[in-house]
């Protein structure tokens, strides 16, 4: 079964939602779009299940200290804007969760049946 010690978990930025000038600075970015992929390999069948989640995260532009320009911005530094809103270890769970649920489906909670009689 999958954990989040066995998953590996990986960050794709797809792109920055940003002012082009606010207090002096350039390209000061509010919002962010990514997407957080886990993968689970299972390690007897060589099996590879994945969940994914899309998130648009918002970037505080109160008191701006330490600014990034944007052509200097790293995905460390992204990691860390999101990981400050998002909670990514619940996160992370869900996502296992889900994958578990893949390898090993939950029982049906309603189902649909057909009448037992012809019509």
């Amino acid at each position: 079964m999958a954990t989040v010690d066995n998953t590996t978990f990986t960050y794709f930025f797809q792109n920055f939602i940003a002012y082009p000038t606010f207090d002096n600075y350039t390209d000061v970015i509010f919002n962010i779009n990514w997407k957080y992929l886990a993968v689970y390999v299972d390690p007897t069948s060589q099996k590879e299940y994945k969940n994914e989640t899309m998130r648009m995260t918002p970037v505080s532009t109160n008191n701006i200290t330490n600014f990034v320009p944007f052509d200097q911005l790293t995905q460390q530094e992204c990691i860390g804007w999101v990981s400050a809103v998002e909670n990514i270890p619940q996160m992370q769970q869900e996502m296992v969760n889900a994958i578990n649920n893949q390898i090993n489906p939950p029982p049906p909670s309603i189902v649909i049946l057909s009448p037992p009689f012809p019509q």
